[in-house]
Formats: structure tokens, sequence, C-alpha cells
């Protein structure tokens, strides 16, 4: 995976953030996956673009 697939689902997700209680485990998982796929991931980050208001 590349930067823009991680910044497109980080987008997705904020999104829908509001809309469902099942994101935290969500994200966490995607994060876990993204980590084994690219050890330079950065989980921080990944979920402060989860949480960023979008206009």
């Amino acid at each position: 995976m590349t930067r823009k697939d991680y910044v497109a689902i980080a987008r997705a997700i904020a999104l829908v953030r509001g809309d469902c209680d099942g994101l935290v485990p969500l994200v966490e998982e995607l994060c876990a996956i993204f980590k084994a796929d690219n050890p330079r991931f950065d989980k921080d980050r990944f979920i402060s673009a989860c949480v960023q208001e979008t206009s």
C-alpha cells in the first residue's frame, strides 16, 4: 500500500466516524494490518487523520 491509500482510508473513516460505534476496533485492526505491511507506518498520524474534520 502507498501513502495515498492510507490517506484515502483515513478520509473515509473521518466521514463516518460519528455514525458508528465500532470504528475504534476497526481503526485498531487496520493499524495492525498497515504496520505489518509497512514497518514505517505511523499509527498516531493515521488516527489523527481519521478524526480530522472533513469539508
